[in-house]
């Protein structure tokens, strides 16, 4: 037999709940041994088969003899059946989220937004329908077919007067929203999340601020940088792809860069670092320190899934309560503990919250929009 269909067969098994430990064993080995054997796949192909793997897998504890032997599945489980593997590192068990009765199941966020215009007004975008919103200073304010908020200069603007006028457009708790600059950069904005920009841009830059967390893909204007202010850093770029996470109550600032190149500028101190591709910037206690990740985990919520990479569960726990518009109760010391695997953002809150418990290492009661998280 082959060494393809051999790992084949035995992972048809595993995925039944047939593999014995000797089998397992055998797996693990399989991988180590071709290992270092060519991919033959695209960027956007891995990424797709990690995503398919990751949100069929249970989620795991670092601290488990199983997280030696994840990364490894998922690898020959790419290697072997690309973006169609289906993996189960755990059998089914009947564990599920403790729910107070007459409690409705929580529902997942969705696109809704609230934006205010230069004069003050305010209106709400999750209710309105494609088409033209309204006019703001001699700029057309519309809403495209998929609801993005879309900017157009019409021809009796004056550009240097609109300068001074700012747009602010914020999603709330158990919201996200994607809204096109007028420059043509498009931005996603993840949960309670605002972000403030001019009706048009300067001649000489393209300045934005940002309080929370967005995913942008700027337009490339050589003769104009593109900058992103938040209470930590500044980010200054051409034309690139990247993610900004500056959540106020967070004390980690974080920028990820995807393509492109970019500078990130710790506000305080004015230290700079620039980014390569797969690099992230974080800012902490006034110092910004670099370090290579997966960019793509950093986006993963613009894609539609939770990604946790070896993450401690009190930072898990804030994006849930964002997402699903909760309170959590997380004790000092189980918000330490850290966990991976990963999720549609589709799922309601029970699903979600049920996947974490096959871990067997905490559980979950809900008591109306509250979540409380036990040992």
């Amino acid at each position: 037999m082959n060494k393809h269909k051999e790992a084949h067969v035995l992972l048809n098994n595993y995925r039944q709940g047939k593999c014995s430990a000797e089998e397992l064993a055998l797996l693990e080995n399989w991988y180590l041994v071709h290992e270092d054997e060519e991919l033959q796949l695209s960027a956007e192909e891995l990424l797709e088969a990690k995503l398919e793997v990751w949100q069929k897998l249970p989620f795991y504890r670092h601290n488990k003899p199983m997280a030696k032997l994840w990364p490894r599945l998922v690898v020959a489980a790419m290697l072997v059946l690309c973006t169609s593997v289906a993996l189960w590192l755990a059998k089914q068990r009947n564990t599920k989220v403790v729910q107070s009765a007459k409690t409705a199941v929580i529902q997942p966020g969705s696109n809704k937004a609230t934006l205010t215009l230069a004069n003050g007004t305010q209106i709400t975008l999750d209710g309105s329908v494609a088409g033209k919103l309204t006019e703001d200073h001699g700029i057309a304010i519309s809403k495209d077919k998929s609801g993005a908020l879309v900017y157009t200069l019409l021809p009796i603007s004056q550009q240097v007067t609109l300068a001074q006028k700012t747009n602010a457009i914020a999603t709330p708790r158990g919201g996200q929203y994607q809204v096109n600059l007028p420059d043509g950069t498009k931005v996603w904005l993840n949960a309670e999340t605002t972000l403030t920009y001019p009706l048009v841009f300067d001649a000489s830059e393209r300045k934005v601020d940002l309080k929370g967390e967005a995913y942008f893909e700027v337009a490339h204007d050589a003769t104009r940088p593109f900058k992103v202010i938040t209470a930590n850093q500044t980010v200054r770029v051409l034309g690139t792809h990247f993610n900004v996470e500056a959540y106020e109550n967070e004390a980690i600032t974080k920028t990820t860069l995807l393509s492109g190149k970019v500078q990130v500028e710790e506000t305080k101190d004015h230290t700079a670092v620039l980014l390569k591709p797969g690099q992230q910037a974080v800012s902490e206690n006034e110092e910004i320190n670099v370090a290579d990740v997966p960019a793509n985990d950093a986006v993963a919520w613009k894609n539609g899934y939770f990604m946790f990479n070896n993450e401690p569960l009190g930072s898990m726990m804030k994006k849930i309560a964002r997402w699903y518009n909760v309170e959590v109760l997380c004790p000092p010391q189980l918000a330490s503990m850290t966990f991976s695997g990963s999720g549609p953002r589709s799922y309601n809150i029970n699903q979600i919250l049920n996947k974490i418990e096959l871990t067997n290492a905490i559980h979950f009661k809900i008591e109306g929009r509250r979540v409380v998280v036990m040992p």
